[in-house]
Parts: structure tokens; C-alpha cells; sequence
């Protein structure tokens, strides 16, 4: 139900950026009118093995001709997930700690409006790394797991231009994973795919144009 919804949504939200802006390519007619960098901490956040997981992320990107952000990100579970639904499979207590690494590529609607769309799509991996202790001696007796698969994640945001240099964003995306491409330890149970919840901040120069016409200023 969760990704009806979500498509659903992203589905409206295309059909409304698109009656909002003319078609436009990567580089307009060929060419870099213009371009910034950026960086974006971040907060994302899911239900994984019924329990709630908390993301945090850093994203990296350079900004081409206003709209199209290009970069690479990566993101962790600072807390583990001890969930109470899979301990039963285990001898001892079970925490599970993500890590997540790849690309981004992002479209910004009219961006020069207060209030505008964003549609990011990240490809990347995630390593699902499952520790099982001895909480007795609290020594971590190696008796985990490992599992790497990759991932692709496509989303939506309400971006808000706070600053000429700062931006807030809210959103939602989907998280697709594919098959595990390689395993270690113990057999981690898959977490399937799942909706998350994204916030965050975007800080930098996204034009360096507006540099040079404050210099002259």
C-alpha cells in the first residue's frame, strides 16, 4: 500500500511540474549556462523489521544550469535497530546497523520560486551489517553477518529557498533493493524495500554567477 501511495503521489506531482515548466534537457542546447556546489545533511527515516530507523545522510553535488544536481552521498544508522520481532531467531541479543553509499541525480521545477518540486533519484548500495553479542560480558564474540545489496531510490520533495545560499526540503522516497550480491557471517534476514521520510538542508553556492554579481556590486 505504502508504494501505490507513493507512486500515486509522484505520479500527480510530474503531471503538475510538468504543466508548471516548458521541457528542458541536462544542458539546455548544449551547453553550461551556469553552476554552483552544494552540500545537504540530512535526515531520513523508515520502518525496517517493524521497528523505526533513523537515518542520517550527507549528500555532495554540483548544480548545472539551476535545475539538475549531480553528486554522490552516503548515510548510516547512528543507533542500532534491536528488533524485537527477530530475536527469537538468535541465540543472543541482534543489532543491525545500516550503511549506505552511491549517486544522486536531482531535478528542481522552476527553482527560482519560493516553494517548488525536486525529484531526486539515487542509485547506490547498502550493507546491512548484524552483530550478536555476549550484553553478559558486553564483548562482541564475531558471531555476525554481513549483507551488501544495491539499491535504487527515487523521491520527491517540497524544496523552500530559505537563503540566496541555504534551502530547506521535505519530502518522501522509495527505496527498491535488488538481490544480495554478496554475504559474510551469519544469514542477515532481508529487510525488503520500504517508504522513507526525508528532511534536510541544502548549503552552498548554486550559482557562482551571483558571486560574481555581488564582486561587481
Amino acid at each position: 500500500m505504502q508504494r501505490i501511495l507513493f507512486f500515486l503521489l509522484l505520479s500527480i506531482a510530474t503531471f503538475s511540474a510538468q504543466a508548471q515548466s516548458e521541457t528542458q534537457t541536462l544542458l539546455g542546447k548544449g551547453k553550461v549556462n551556469s553552476w554552483g556546489v552544494m552540500i545537504s545533511p540530512s535526515l531520513q527515516t523508515a520502518s525496517i523489521y517493524g521497528e523505526t530507523a533513523l537515518f542520517t545522510q550527507m549528500k555532495a553535488g554540483v548544480v548545472l544550469n539551476g535545475n539538475w544536481t549531480i553528486g554522490a552521498f552516503s548515510g548510516v544508522t547512528p543507533l542500532e535497530l534491536y528488533p524485537a520481532g527477530l530475536q527469537a531467531q538468535f541465540a543472543r541479543p541482534t543489532d543491525f546497523r545500516l550503511y549506505t553509499g552511491g549517486g544522486f541525480v536531482e531535478y528542481r521545477v522552476q527553482p527560482t520560486k519560493l516553494l517548488h518540486l525536486a525529484f531526486p533519484l539515487a542509485v547506490g548500495g547498502i550493507m546491512n551489517d548484524m552483530d550478536d553479542r555476549d550484553w553478559n560480558g558486553g564483548f562482541d564474540l564475531d558471531d555476525d553477518g554481513e549483507d551488501y545489496r544495491l539499491f535504487v531510490e527515487p523521491g520527491l520533495n517540497l524544496e523552500l529557498n530559505l537563503h540566496k545560499y541555504a534551502r530547506l526540503y521535505a519530502g518522501l522516497s522509495y527505496r527498491f533493493h535488488g538481490n544480495s550480491i554478496y554475504t559474510e557471517g551469519l544469514a542477515v534476514p532481508a529487510t525488503g524495500d520500504y517508504l522513507l521520510v526525508n528532511g534536510g538542508i541544502k548549503l552552498g553556492i548554486f550559482d557562482f554567477k551571483d558571486v560574481k554579481r555581488k564582486k561587481k556590486d
